[in-house]
């Protein structure tokens, strides 16, 4: 185990605790029921929404991909399997949204994501700071994931799972900034891919936050 300098972990933890207080002193955010109407509402083959929920489909690609290319892989393999089954996950649980949209059915959309995305974050933890923590940050992570979903789905208030997706958008380039490391060809193709899924990640409570922040602040 590498000697971790402290004012690296303590900056990464002031950080993320300033962003909690920030969003906690925020007003309650409710679920936007607007967020429902898509621009493209076609129908085809009967499908409802039919583009929306065909998007679906290279999620559960890109998961089995993903679990068959672990065979025989031993590092944070738990993290790498929660992150590929949480994307074919959300390939089931869009689908089921985008077929019918509402409240009721984008909880089986937002609950796979916080899986692959609360196991991103326990990845990088493994591979830039230390592996055990990485290992033993999994399951407390994904909790605090299915907690924040669970928190909007009960009080309509979406500053958990606002929380859950931004945070890690600050605190990761920031790990990735101070615990530098010598990535293998196969780390970076697959940090790719990795980003590229947490893009659309990023598309949703984050958009809507911002909308409601900026309406807010037109009617004071």
């Amino acid at each position: 185990m590498r000697t971790i300098p402290a004012w690296r972990l303590w900056l990464i933890t002031a950080t993320a605790i300033a962003i909690m207080i920030v969003v906690a002193q925020h007003d309650v955010v409710p679920q936007d029921l607007s967020y429902h109407q898509f621009a493209d509402q076609r129908t085809v083959f009967g499908v409802p929404n039919f583009w929306n929920v065909a998007s679906s489909l290279p999620f559960l690609l890109v998961g089995i991909a993903g679990l068959l290319a672990l065979h025989g892989r031993t590092l944070l393999k738990s993290a790498h399997v929660a992150f590929f089954v949480g994307a074919i996950l959300i390939s089931v649980g869009s689908a089921y949204y985008h077929l019918q949209p509402d409240n009721t059915t984008l909880i089986w959309d937002r609950l796979p994501m916080t899986v692959s995305f609360m196991a991103f974050v326990a990845i990088v933890i493994g591979k830039q700071i230390d592996m055990n923590a990485g290992r033993h940050s999994l399951l407390p992570l994904l909790c605090i994931g299915a907690a924040s979903v669970a928190y909007w789905w009960l009080r309509d208030d979406l500053r958990p799972y606002v929380v859950v997706q931004f945070l890690p958008m600050v605190i990761l380039p920031m790990i990735l900034l101070l615990f530098p490391s010598q990535p293998s060809k196969d780390a970076i193709c697959g940090r790719f891919s990795l980003s590229t899924q947490l893009r659309r990640f990023s598309n949703y409570s984050i958009t809507e936050f911002m909308r409601r922040e900026q309406s807010s602040v037109a009617m004071r």
